[in-house]
């Protein structure tokens, strides 16, 4: 008897343990939406500033760090200058009070060299 009493048990916490995803109307797992990256916004070297882009849909926020002599810039894992920042980089920023200390940015932003057809 006590036997089935930890095998129910087991059963119980096990199943309880196992999640069902969320299927959608095609019957099909509807995943979450992946993580949007956080992309440069705007560079300004005159005023040594960048402004970013973060958070997810709705909450996406903009946020200003200020740019110093310290401030280590790498693109692509290469050592880089403010100058070389573009508009729509991905980028991760470590700061301190918003004061970048770290920019690690990656994927210059695509240029369209076809032009319209009529």
């Amino acid at each position: 008897m006590m036997k089935q009493i930890k095998w129910i048990m087991l059963v119980l916490v096990m199943g309880s343990l196992t999640v069902a995803p969320v299927a959608s109307a095609n019957g099909k797992a509807k995943l979450p939406p992946p993580p949007q990256p956080d992309t440069i916004e705007s560079v300004d070297a005159a005023n040594f500033s960048v402004k970013v882009s973060t958070g997810q849909d709705k909450n996406r926020q903009t946020v200003a760090y200020t740019i110093t002599a310290f401030t280590k810039i790498y693109i692509n894992d290469k050592p880089s200058k403010l100058e070389d920042l573009q508009k729509g980089m991905r980028v991760s920023v470590t700061d301190s009070n918003k004061t970048a200390t770290r920019i690690d940015a990656v994927d210059a932003p695509v240029k369209s060299t076809d032009k319209k057809k009529k």
